[in-house]
C-alpha cells in the first residue's frame, strides 16, 4: 500500500529545497544566462528579481503541500433500508 503522507512530504520538501537553491543561486543563474558582458546591470537586476520571485513561489508551494490537513475517508458499510428511510443515504 502506498503511504501518501510520505509522497506528500517528499514532494513538499523537494519543492522547498529547490526554491531555496533557486533563491541562493539566482544571481549566478542570471550572469550565466547573459554569456559574458552582454547584459547591463539593470537587466541583471531584473533577471535576479524575477528568479527570486520564482524561488519564493516554489518555497510557498512546498510549504502549502507539507502543511495540508490530513483527509479522512468515511468507510462505507452495508446500506440498509432503515438508513435510506432516515435520510443518511440518498436513493439512486
Amino acid at each position: 500500500m502506498v503511504n501518501f503522507n510520505v509522497i506528500k512530504n517528499g514532494v513538499g520538501f523537494g519543492l522547498k529545497g529547490f526554491g531555496f537553491f533557486w533563491g541562493v543561486f539566482d544571481r549566478f543563474l542570471c550572469k550565466w544566462l547573459c554569456f559574458g558582458d552582454s547584459c547591463s546591470e539593470v537587466q541583471t537586476g531584473t533577471c535576479s528579481f524575477l528568479f527570486l520571485f520564482v524561488a519564493i513561489i516554489f518555497v510557498a508551494c512546498g510549504y502549502a503541500i507539507v502543511h495540508l490537513p490530513k483527509t479522512t475517508r468515511k468507510k462505507i458499510g452495508k446500506i440498509t433500508e432503515t438508513d435510506i428511510k432516515k435520510g443518511d443515504v440518498e436513493k439512486k
